[in-house]
């Protein structure tokens, strides 16, 4: 079951490099900044960093034939991956998204905090049965970083990060 997860997993990564969009001109690269490398307005740039993505490292290509086996693989998966697979829901159920960080309490190991991309912070105290969310409804949802201050008489202090690169909220635009 591991080989065949691993496989489709492999494969849809595969097919989807090749439908990635370039990313929208960041505000540095507005301001007049050099470009790098992968940089979407610099089209010798962007494809180099596509190709350096997707090619097979010993030589430095895309194999022939690349789409054609990975339709080809694709067409061998079960039509059901659902009824393959036996999940468990562990939370936070209250509200769903992707995980971006977590961490323990330093002093007691039944706290936990995480954070989503666009869920926001949750706290547990009971050793991940249960959840609550931290994050009120005016501040930022994006979390994608956590920090305990681990100095004496500072445990209390956490502190969240941001900095996802695309607006998630809006998958059919790279705009939030």
């Amino acid at each position: 079951m591991n080989k065949l997860l691993a496989a489709f997993f492999l494969a849809f990564v595969a097919i989807a490099a090749t439908h990635v969009k370039p990313p929208a001109k960041t505000d540095l690269q507005q301001s007049g900044a050099p470009m790098g490398i992968g940089d979407p307005e610099d089209h010798v740039s962007w494809a180099q960093w596509n190709l350096d993505r997707l090619a097979d490292p010993a030589t430095g290509k895309i194999p022939a034939g690349m789409r054609k086996a990975e339709l080809a693989f694709a067409q061998t998966l079960p039509k059901n991956m659902s009824r393959a697979l036996s999940w468990t829901q562990i939370g936070p159920k209250q509200l769903g998204g992707r995980t971006r960080a977590a961490a323990y309490d330093i002093r007691n190991e039944n706290i936990v905090v995480a954070g989503g991309v666009t869920g926001g912070l949750w706290k547990s105290v009971d050793g991940m049965l249960t959840w609550y969310k931290t994050t009120t409804s005016g501040q930022l949802h994006s979390v994608s970083c956590i920090a305990q201050d681990k100095r004496s008489g500072k445990e209390d202090t956490w502190y969240a990060g941001t900095g996802e690169y695309y607006p998630v909220a809006s998958a059919s635009s790279y705009s939030s």
